[in-house]
């Protein structure tokens, strides 16, 4: 594994300059300095409280994250100075969303990035990223941010490969996203505490089709007061299923994908194989009689 502030230089170079800063800046006036990030600790604890009514379970996680190279600190004065659409907007418009696209873009090249060089570091430095995005939204509202407009933001699009030897070589992408709250499964409205609910979302795909052939879904539950997380599937055909039960604890991101990437490999060498090699090992897989729509992602 590589390390997060080493290969903070490497992606600076390869970026020419560096395009993150000035894309969002020219839009954003202000900045801080670390000192002034400093005295902004005390409020950022009383977001992460706030955030924690709005977003439950997903932040507890996240709150041992640290942001350590120069690139993070650069990416978290952005993201606070959107703050300050609040001061001039009440509902979505045009300029607002030309205002907060860019730190939206940033947030996801730079936790996409740190996601990539997979090191402890850059997953700490990752989780705080996403915890203050989290608190944005939180501090924007969904008046500014409603469900309709964007539910969800991307951790990370992976490309992966399947086959070789005497099977034909096929290209498939694994889009990783992240629900900014709890949303009742079956809909795409906040979920309440005993309601079954939707965390994370990862959509595999096939490169040359269009739609995603699997679906696989973080759930939350909550059974005799205890929450219950598990990790479930989709799939054509109206089939439904179960890879894996956490128990009362909601996984980190980093357990998630690992589960999801072990998972994802067995079913594209079956899919490469035409069937032959067996589906990976589930729970428990269901027919539904009737379709349900698990809601829309607004990304």
């Amino acid at each position: 594994m590589g390390n997060c502030v080493a290969g903070e230089k490497e992606e600076r170079e390869r970026r020419a300059g560096g395009s993150t800063n000035d894309s969002s800046q020219t839009l954003l006036s202000g900045g801080q300095t670390r000192e002034e990030e400093d005295e902004d600790e005390e409020e950022g604890q009383q977001k992460k409280s706030e955030l924690v009514n709005f977003a439950g379970d997903m932040t507890e996680s996240l709150s041992r994250g640290r942001i350590s190279s120069e690139r993070g600190h650069s990416v978290r004065r952005i993201i606070r100075q959107g703050y300050n659409l609040k001061k001039h907007y009440t509902h979505p418009t045009m300029d607002f969303s030309l205002k907060l696209s860019p730190i939206l873009q940033v947030v996801e090249e730079h936790i996409s990035f740190l996601a990539s060089d997979g090191s402890l570091e850059c997953q700490l430095e990752a989780n705080a990223v996403v915890l203050e995005l989290l608190k944005l939204r939180s501090h924007l509202g969904q008046n500014l941010i409603p469900l309709s407009m964007k539910n969800a933001f991307y951790r990370e699009r992976l490309n992966l490969s399947g086959g070789g030897g005497a099977l034909p070589q096929r290209s498939f992408r694994l889009d990783c996203i992240q629900f900014f709250e709890p949303l009742q499964f079956y809909g795409n409205e906040p979920g309440g505490l005993h309601e079954l609910v939707k965390l994370y979302v990862f959509l595999l795909t096939e490169i040359d089709k269009l739609t995603p052939f699997m679906t696989f879904y973080l759930e939350r539950t909550c059974h005799s007061g205890e929450f219950y997380h598990c990790l479930c599937f989709f799939c054509e055909g109206n089939v439904r299923g179960q890879f894996h039960i956490y128990g009362d604890q909601c996984p980190s991101y980093w357990e998630l994908r690992d589960d999801v990437l072990a998972n994802t490999e067995k079913t594209i060498q079956h899919i490469v194989s035409g069937g032959v090699d067996p589906l990976p090992e589930t729970i428990c897989v269901t027919t539904l009689e009737t379709p349900r729509d698990p809601g829309p992602i607004n990304l």
